[in-house]
C-alpha cells in the first residue's frame, strides 16, 4: 500500500469538515458530510495500523483534522443556535486548557504534541454523533454531555503533557498510566 494513503484520507477529512461549513445543520446534506468525516476519522488511523504506516506527522495530520472537524461543527451550530453565555464561557475555558496544553508540550518537548489517550478518543469518536444527539436530547443537554467529556479529555491533556517523562502520542490513561 502506498504509504501516504492514509494522510491524504486525513487531509481529505479536514476538506469535508471545512465543506461542512456549506450546510444547515441537521440536515440531509450536513448528517452525509458528519459520516464521510466519521469514516476518513476511521479509515485513516486504520489503515496506516494496518500497514505498519504509522507516522508522527500522520498522527499530527490526524489531529489536525479533528481540529477542523470540532471547529466546522461548533461554527456551524454558531451560525444556526443562540449559544447562552455560560455555553460561550465553557468553549473559551476549553480552548483556553486546550492551548495551555499545547504550550506545556511545546516548552517540555519542543514540538507540537498531540494525545491520543483513551478519552481524547472517546471524545473524538462522540463527537461524530452530536448532530444525532441534538436531534434526541436537545442542543443543550447534548452541549452539557460533550463539554463535560471534552473538559476531562483537556485537563488529562494538560496533565500527561506536565507530567509524562517521555513524549508519547499513544497515552493510554492517566487512571491506568502514571505519566
Amino acid at each position: 500500500m502506498n504509504k501516504s494513503i492514509p494522510n491524504i484520507i486525513s487531509f481529505s477529512r479536514i476538506i469535508l469538515s471545512l465543506s461542512m461549513l456549506l450546510f444547515e445543520p441537521l440536515t440531509l446534506e450536513f448528517f452525509i458530510v458528519i459520516c464521510l468525516c466519521g469514516i476518513t476519522d476511521f479509515l485513516d488511523g486504520y489503515l496506516a495500523r494496518k500497514y505498519n504506516l504509522v507516522s508522527e506527522f500522520g498522527s499530527h495530520l490526524d489531529s489536525l483534522g479533528d481540529f477542523a472537524f470540532v471547529v466546522s461543527l461548533v461554527v456551524s451550530f454558531l451560525l444556526y443556535y443562540e449559544l447562552k453565555p455560560w455555553m460561550i464561557a465553557w468553549i473559551i475555558i476549553l480552548a483556553a486548557i486546550r492551548l495551555l496544553a499545547m504550550i506545556i508540550g511545546y516548552v517540555r518537548y519542543k514540538k507540537f504534541t498531540s494525545v491520543h489517550s483513551y478519552i481524547n478518543k472517546t471524545a473524538g469518536f462522540i463527537v461524530y454523533f452530536l448532530p444525532f444527539m441534538v436531534l434526541l436530547l436537545g442542543f443543550d443537554l447534548t452541549f452539557i454531555l460533550y463539554c463535560a467529556l471534552y473538559t476531562i479529555s483537556s485537563i488529562e491533556y494538560v496533565i500527561i503533557n506536565a507530567y509524562s517523562k517521555e513524549y508519547r502520542t499513544d497515552f493510554t490513561c492517566i487512571l491506568i498510566e502514571h505519566p
